[in-house]
This record gives C-alpha cells, sequence and structure tokens, in this order.
C-alpha cells in the first residue's frame, strides 16, 4: 500500500513530547513552596522556557510544511 510521508509527522511526535514536557513543568512549579531552594525554581523555569522554544519551532515548521502542501504542491499537480 502506497503511502505519502512527510518530515512533519516525525516531528509531530517530538511536537506531542513537548507538550507533554511543558505541562509536567508548569505543574512542578506550581507545586513549589516558599521552601524550595530559588535555584531549583530558576533551573526549571529555564527548562520550561527551552521547551516552550523548541515546542515553537517545532510547531511553526508545521505550519510552513501545511502551507506549502496547500499551495506548491496543489500547483504542481495542477500544472502537471
Amino acid at each position: 500500500m502506497a503511502s505519502l510521508y512527510f518530515k512533519v509527522n516525525a516531528d509531530w511526535e517530538k511536537v506531542v513530547k513537548l507538550r507533554e514536557e511543558i505541562d509536567k513543568l508548569e505543574t512542578k512549579l506550581k507545586t513549589f513552596g516558599k521552601s524550595m531552594p530559588e535555584h531549583e525554581i530558576k533551573v526549571t523555569e529555564s527548562q520550561l522556557g527551552s521547551a516552550r522554544q523548541e515546542f515553537t519551532r517545532l510547531t511553526t515548521e508545521a505550519a510552513k510544511a501545511g502551507a506549502e502542501m496547500e499551495n506548491g504542491f496543489k500547483k504542481k499537480i495542477f500544472d502537471a
């Protein structure tokens, strides 16, 4: 059976994992109390920022690929 595979599909799994990691880190930050060392809070915030940045990058790439498929790929098919 023939199928089309795009790199977006492979990155989608990363997006899902990053979304789960972001949720977990946000929950972890909410559970920190006043007795939590400031260093631990900053490390968790840093991890959360990195995860959000990577999530944004991957979703932007997916959106660009979707737009290319919508516009460029269809145009090439119609031109052919």
